[in-house]
Parts: C-alpha cells; sequence; structure tokens
C-alpha cells in the first residue's frame, strides 16, 4: 500500500549559524521570525507556511542520519494509521521518523 500524503506540515532547515540565517530570511524575503517550543526553537513564518529553523547537531531534535547546514528534513500530515508511515518507508529501504507526538493533524499555521 502506497503511503497518503495529504499536504507538507512544515519543513526543518539545518543551519550554522540559526540568528544569522533567521534575519537574512527576514530581512531579504520578509518572513516573520517566531520562538516556539518550551526551549525557544525559532521558525520562520510566511503566509499559511512554516521553516523551522535547527542548529545543525542541536541534540534532542530529531533529524536525519547527517544533519549538515543547508540540508532539510520535510514533515508530512497524513491521514493514515500513525505506523502505517514507518511501515511504508521501511519496505520501501528509507527511515521516517515519527512525530514527536502521535498528535491528530494541526491545521496551516
Amino acid at each position: 500500500m502506497s503511503l497518503l500524503i495529504e499536504r507538507i506540515d512544515h519543513v526543518v532547515l539545518n543551519c550554522r549559524d540559526v540568528a544569522t540565517i533567521a534575519a537574512w530570511y527576514e530581512r531579504a524575503l520578509g518572513m516573520k521570525c517566531e520562538a516556539f517550543g518550551s526551549d525557544g526553537r525559532l521558525a520562520l513564518k510566511f503566509g499559511n507556511q512554516k521553516i523551522n529553523l535547527r542548529p545543525t547537531g542541536a541534540p534532542n531534535w530529531p533529524t536525519g542520519a547527517v544533519d549538515p547546514p543547508g540540508s532539510l528534513d520535510l514533515c508530512f500530515i497524513t491521514t493514515q494509521s500513525p505506523t502505517r508511515p514507518s511501515i511504508t518507508c521501511a519496505t520501501a529501504g528509507l527511515r521516517s521518523l515519527p512525530a514527536p507526538c502521535n498528535a491528530p493533524a494541526r491545521s496551516a499555521r
């Protein structure tokens, strides 16, 4: 069975210097930088979209096995059961990371 992706929830951009990247996106592209979460993570918001800025090598922030500056993580929304994406990815030889919680899909930000 194929994976039924509804939409992209958000993108995570791995950065060497989060503050510098945030300032550039604000200045050059007019995005709004916001802190979120109990640890004050930063996200760039534009329209109903969001790009989370992740410091390369950040502990306790799940990402791929390699996270060089400029690499991206894509976070999808699916209406399938929480185990279906992991099974589908494993069958295709891919690794997926579960969402931080099994919360229902959020509306676009």
